[in-house]
Protein backbone atom coordinates (compact mmCIF):
# COMPACT_ATOMS: atom_id res chain seq x y z
CA UNK A 1 0.00 0.00 0.00
CA UNK A 2 0.92 3.19 -0.59
CA UNK A 3 1.11 6.17 1.36
CA UNK A 4 -2.56 8.15 1.01
CA UNK A 5 -0.76 11.19 -0.98
CA UNK A 6 0.06 9.28 -3.56
CA UNK A 7 -1.87 6.20 -3.52
CA UNK A 8 -4.97 6.42 -5.99
CA UNK A 9 -6.82 4.10 -4.69
CA UNK A 10 -10.28 5.17 -3.04
CA UNK A 11 -11.85 4.17 0.07
CA UNK A 12 -13.44 0.51 -0.60
CA UNK A 13 -17.55 1.34 -0.76
CA UNK A 14 -20.67 -0.82 0.26
CA UNK A 15 -23.89 -1.00 -1.50
CA UNK A 16 -26.67 -3.30 -2.45
CA UNK A 17 -26.12 -6.32 -4.80
CA UNK A 18 -27.57 -5.79 -8.38
CA UNK A 19 -28.07 -8.43 -10.64
CA UNK A 20 -25.13 -7.85 -12.80
CA UNK A 21 -22.52 -8.53 -9.66
CA UNK A 22 -24.27 -12.03 -9.63
CA UNK A 23 -21.22 -13.19 -11.49
CA UNK A 24 -18.46 -12.09 -9.62
CA UNK A 25 -20.12 -13.04 -6.65
CA UNK A 26 -20.31 -16.08 -7.86
CA UNK A 27 -16.53 -16.38 -8.39
CA UNK A 28 -15.55 -15.35 -5.22
CA UNK A 29 -17.59 -17.92 -3.23
CA UNK A 30 -16.26 -20.48 -6.01
CA UNK A 31 -12.64 -19.47 -4.77
CA UNK A 32 -13.69 -19.53 -1.02
CA UNK A 33 -13.53 -23.22 0.14
CA UNK A 34 -15.37 -22.09 3.28
CA UNK A 35 -17.78 -20.08 2.32
CA UNK A 36 -21.79 -21.19 1.87
CA UNK A 37 -21.93 -22.04 -2.31
CA UNK A 38 -25.60 -20.85 -3.78
CA UNK A 39 -26.94 -21.01 -7.36
CA UNK A 40 -26.55 -18.04 -9.83
CA UNK A 41 -30.91 -18.24 -9.47
CA UNK A 42 -30.45 -18.46 -5.67
CA UNK A 43 -28.67 -15.30 -6.02
CA UNK A 44 -31.36 -13.90 -8.68
CA UNK A 45 -34.12 -14.88 -6.22
CA UNK A 46 -32.74 -13.15 -3.39
CA UNK A 47 -32.47 -9.73 -5.31
CA UNK A 48 -36.17 -9.57 -5.89
CA UNK A 49 -36.77 -10.02 -2.18
CA UNK A 50 -36.28 -7.05 -0.97
CA UNK A 51 -35.19 -5.58 2.82
CA UNK A 52 -36.37 -5.81 4.96
CA UNK A 53 -36.56 -9.50 4.27
CA UNK A 54 -33.09 -9.95 2.56
CA UNK A 55 -29.94 -8.20 2.39
CA UNK A 56 -27.16 -8.82 -0.25
CA UNK A 57 -24.44 -5.89 0.27
CA UNK A 58 -20.94 -5.83 -2.04
CA UNK A 59 -18.21 -4.04 -1.17
CA UNK A 60 -16.21 -2.60 -4.37
CA UNK A 61 -12.56 -1.50 -4.39
CA UNK A 62 -11.73 1.74 -6.78
CA UNK A 63 -7.77 1.96 -7.87
CA UNK A 64 -7.22 4.14 -10.63
CA UNK A 65 -9.55 3.69 -13.25
CA UNK A 66 -11.08 0.64 -12.90
CA UNK A 67 -14.06 -0.86 -9.83
CA UNK A 68 -14.76 -4.34 -9.20
CA UNK A 69 -16.43 -6.33 -6.33
CA UNK A 70 -14.22 -7.64 -3.83
CA UNK A 71 -16.61 -9.72 -1.44
CA UNK A 72 -20.33 -9.91 -0.60
CA UNK A 73 -22.56 -10.11 2.41
CA UNK A 74 -26.23 -12.97 2.18
CA UNK A 75 -28.78 -12.00 4.88
CA UNK A 76 -32.43 -13.12 5.39
CA UNK A 77 -35.01 -12.57 8.22
CA UNK A 78 -35.97 -15.53 9.06
CA UNK A 79 -38.57 -14.26 11.37
CA UNK A 80 -39.69 -10.76 12.73
CA UNK A 81 -36.44 -10.45 14.97
CA UNK A 82 -34.00 -13.20 13.56
CA UNK A 83 -31.36 -12.73 11.08
CA UNK A 84 -29.06 -15.53 9.44
CA UNK A 85 -26.12 -14.27 7.45
CA UNK A 86 -26.15 -16.96 4.93
CA UNK A 87 -22.36 -15.52 3.50
CA UNK A 88 -19.86 -13.46 4.15
CA UNK A 89 -17.05 -13.49 1.47
CA UNK A 90 -14.01 -12.01 0.69
CA UNK A 91 -11.84 -12.19 -2.77
CA UNK A 92 -8.23 -13.94 -1.40
CA UNK A 93 -7.21 -11.11 -2.91
CA UNK A 94 -8.32 -8.46 -0.88
CA UNK A 95 -8.25 -10.35 2.44
CA UNK A 96 -6.90 -9.07 5.15
CA UNK A 97 -8.24 -5.39 4.85
CA UNK A 98 -11.03 -4.97 6.77
CA UNK A 99 -13.83 -5.31 3.83
CA UNK A 100 -15.69 -8.12 5.96
CA UNK A 101 -15.63 -5.65 8.55
CA UNK A 102 -17.13 -2.99 6.63
CA UNK A 103 -19.57 -5.47 5.10
CA UNK A 104 -20.52 -6.30 8.93
CA UNK A 105 -20.55 -3.01 9.71
CA UNK A 106 -23.40 -1.56 7.03
CA UNK A 107 -25.34 -4.65 7.89
CA UNK A 108 -25.71 -3.81 11.36
CA UNK A 109 -26.16 -0.13 10.74
CA UNK A 110 -29.17 -1.20 8.13
CA UNK A 111 -30.77 -3.49 11.14
CA UNK A 112 -30.30 -0.19 13.32
CA UNK A 113 -32.00 2.06 11.07
CA UNK A 114 -34.57 -0.24 10.35
CA UNK A 115 -35.28 -1.17 14.04
CA UNK A 116 -35.79 2.51 15.10
CA UNK A 117 -39.42 1.78 15.05
CA UNK A 118 -39.55 -1.56 16.50
CA UNK A 119 -39.30 -2.70 19.90
CA UNK A 120 -38.06 -6.31 19.38
CA UNK A 121 -35.14 -7.85 20.04
CA UNK A 122 -33.46 -8.64 17.12
CA UNK A 123 -31.07 -11.78 17.13
CA UNK A 124 -28.39 -12.78 14.13
CA UNK A 125 -27.66 -16.01 13.69
CA UNK A 126 -24.70 -17.42 11.63
CA UNK A 127 -22.66 -20.27 11.16
CA UNK A 128 -19.03 -21.45 10.01
CA UNK A 129 -16.45 -24.17 9.98
CA UNK A 130 -14.50 -24.92 13.06
CA UNK A 131 -11.38 -24.40 11.33
CA UNK A 132 -12.21 -20.59 10.40
CA UNK A 133 -9.88 -19.00 12.41
CA UNK A 134 -10.23 -16.06 11.11
CA UNK A 135 -14.04 -15.23 10.23
CA UNK A 136 -14.41 -16.57 14.06
CA UNK A 137 -12.11 -14.13 15.45
CA UNK A 138 -14.13 -11.08 12.96
CA UNK A 139 -17.58 -12.19 14.39
CA UNK A 140 -15.96 -12.77 18.18
CA UNK A 141 -14.86 -8.68 18.03
CA UNK A 142 -18.24 -7.51 16.43
CA UNK A 143 -19.63 -8.85 19.95
CA UNK A 144 -21.21 -12.45 18.49
CA UNK A 145 -21.38 -15.26 21.18
CA UNK A 146 -20.92 -19.43 20.57
CA UNK A 147 -24.30 -20.68 20.74
CA UNK A 148 -24.27 -24.05 20.22
CA UNK A 149 -22.14 -26.89 17.60
CA UNK A 150 -23.59 -29.08 14.93
CA UNK A 151 -21.39 -32.04 15.11
CA UNK A 152 -19.90 -33.21 11.79
CA UNK A 153 -22.05 -30.48 10.04
CA UNK A 154 -19.91 -29.80 7.37
CA UNK A 155 -18.29 -32.43 4.66
CA UNK A 156 -15.15 -32.63 2.45
CA UNK A 157 -13.55 -32.25 5.13
CA UNK A 158 -16.13 -33.59 8.02
CA UNK A 159 -16.12 -30.58 10.31
CA UNK A 160 -18.05 -29.11 12.96
CA UNK A 161 -20.59 -26.10 12.26
CA UNK A 162 -19.75 -23.63 15.05
CA UNK A 163 -23.19 -21.66 15.40
CA UNK A 164 -22.77 -17.81 16.57
CA UNK A 165 -25.33 -15.43 17.86
CA UNK A 166 -25.51 -11.43 18.09
CA UNK A 167 -28.73 -9.69 19.73
CA UNK A 168 -29.16 -5.63 19.29
CA UNK A 169 -30.97 -4.89 22.56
Amino acid sequence: MGNSLTDPETPPQVRRAIASDISRMLEIERDSPSAAHCTESDYQNALTIPFPRRVLFVIENTSESSTHVAGFLAARRNHSAEWEIENIVVADSSRRRGLASLLLKSFFSELREAGKTSTDRTEIHLEVRESNLGARRLYEKFGFTLDTRRKAYYRHPEEDAILYRYTFQ
